[in-house]
């Protein structure tokens, strides 16, 4: 039985050496809200923008009267199905990623029918990838600040919850 443990200790150790967490980046910081998505070792399910959230860092407007920030996935996009099943994404099959157009390849999920909603100037949005197994990339949190994109950051520098814990 011990060797059984130990095996598999050994394993998930060495599954552990391999497995690498990716990231997203901002390609521009001009609109639209474009982003490369690198899953690091994992393949992506699908890809999400979600927001608008407040902007704490510079006391800005609460989000719009009858949404719930927390819970808004602005668009939803992930690889085109195979018959009935969907796909999944390496990174050399993940192309850069413009906010509300669908690459070649890749099928929308959110909204159900057309496009997603303009993004709103002094709102904090973010983006996440969603992979099969493995660790996430760290999702992306941006700003809309005068027309242009900005990185936002907690104070702090927390690696996550970059817009989820505003009111």
């Amino acid at each position: 039985m011990r060797v059984i443990i130990l095996a598999t200790l050994l394993l998930l150790s060495l599954r552990s050496c391999f497995s690498r967490a990716g990231v997203i980046t901002l390609v521009s910081e001009s609109e639209p809200l474009t982003v490369k998505v690198d899953p690091g070792t994992e393949v992506v399910d699908w890809i999400w923008f979600q927001g608008p959230y407040r902007n704490s860092l510079v006391n800005g407007p609460k989000p719009p009267p009858g949404k719930e920030p927390k819970d808004i996935i602005v668009w939803q996009i992930h690889p085109a199905s195979n018959g009935e099943y969907y796909e999944f994404a390496s990174a050399d099959k993940i192309p850069i990623i413009t906010y509300g157009r669908v690459p070649e390849g890749w099928q929308q999920k959110l909204p159900l029918t057309g496009s997603p909603p303009p993004l709103l100037e002094g709102y904090v949005y973010t983006v996440n990838a969603v992979t099969f197994k493995g660790p996430r990339p760290r999702e992306l949190c941006v700003y809309v600040n005068k027309g242009r994109l900005e990185l936002y950051a907690e104070q702090g520098g927390s690696d996550s919850l970059c817009g989820r814990n505003l009111p």
